[in-house]
């Protein structure tokens, strides 16, 4: 990290912005802690139209947030409109390396003492995104995936949301395909893991824990949590907030058979290790299971060929 990038962190300060129970909650304890409205601090920073849309992805509208969360804003400018940064302006600003990238430009700055990451979208390349889910038939990159579902899950901090009513796009068919694509990269995982064996009892272990995760992630998405990554451990803590859509019965089952799995290493010995895998094998298939109890998933998987 450059010299910016270490200044922002050491700039930090703690935040009450993690309580915010909704949009409308969220914008008001913004303006108690910067003494400025959200619109008018970004209108500081950029060239923005009224019909700018703005949204607030992340740990925070997820309930997982803690009071040094940054905040993760997307921009979204109308189609014949970019919001192109101030001259001048502080803070650190990112650009991609080409122009198939989904994100226009990205600004890292401080709004007293809270860190503030902004991603401008390509709007039109959204569009074609949102149109190809909405037809049924598309292969997502690693990005727009993930700002996908980044998106899914964030709050509209304006008129409308970034992607309710648009070209039939239905967020239950994301989750559907969000689920799916984790769920196989999970099994390729536990194949990995199995391949390793004990010739390399550590990799073996490692892809393992991979595969648990993963089969996490699919559970998420079917509980509309696409996207959580790492922060779903958050969830593991006695008392922790925990998103409303989240079965949280099901998903303290879950935990209490694959939490084990992910914490002790077995000894790398055979028969160790064929007992480890045959753990992690019975998870998979009960994560399967529980996912299959919506139809709409049961068919989702069956159709899969790499699942089958």
């Amino acid at each position: 990290m450059g010299a910016a990038g270490g200044a922002i962190l050491q700039r930090k300060k703690p935040h009450d912005l993690c309580t915010a129970r909704d949009a409308g909650n969220f914008l008001a304890l913004w303006q108690q802690h910067a003494g400025i409205d959200l619109l008018s601090w970004l209108a500081e920073k950029f060239e923005l139209t009224a019909d700018t849309e703005v949204v607030l992805a992340g740990s925070i509208p997820l309930g997982l947030g803690t009071p040094v969360s940054d905040l993760d804003l997307f921009l979204i400018p109308s189609s014949d409109h970019e919001p192109k940064p101030h001259e001048g302006l502080e803070g650190i600003v990112l650009m991609p390396a080409t122009g198939e990238s989904l994100t226009r430009l990205e600004l890292i700055d401080l709004a007293e003492g809270v860190e503030v990451d902004i991603q401008v979208l390509d709007r039109s390349r959204l569009e074609r995104i949102v149109r190809a889910i909405a037809s049924g038939s598309v292969l997502l990159g690693t990005e727009e995936y993930t700002t996908i579902g980044r998106l899914c899950t964030g709050w509209a901090l304006g008129r409308k949301s970034s992607l309710d009513n648009r070209d039939g796009f239905d967020r239950s068919m994301f989750f559907v395909y969000a689920s799916t694509r984790e769920f196989v990269v999970a099994l390729k995982h536990y194949e990995d893991a199995v391949a390793a064996g004990t010739d390399n009892s550590f990799l073996s272990v490692k892809m393992a824990r991979l595969a648990i995760e993963r089969c996490f992630q699919a559970f998420f998405c079917a509980n509309s949590l696409p996207g959580l990554g790492e922060k779903w451990l958050r969830m593991y803590a006695p008392g922790a907030r925990r998103p409303d859509t989240l079965d949280s019965p099901v998903f303290d089952r879950m935990c209490a058979e694959a939490i084990p799995l992910l914490m002790d290493a077995p000894k790398p010995v055979d028969e160790a290790m064929r007992e480890y895998l045959s753990k992690v094998e019975r998870f998979l298939s009960a994560t399967r299971s529980l996912i299959e109890r919506d139809r709409k998933y049961k068919i989702a998987f069956s159709v899969c060929r790499q699942i089958g």
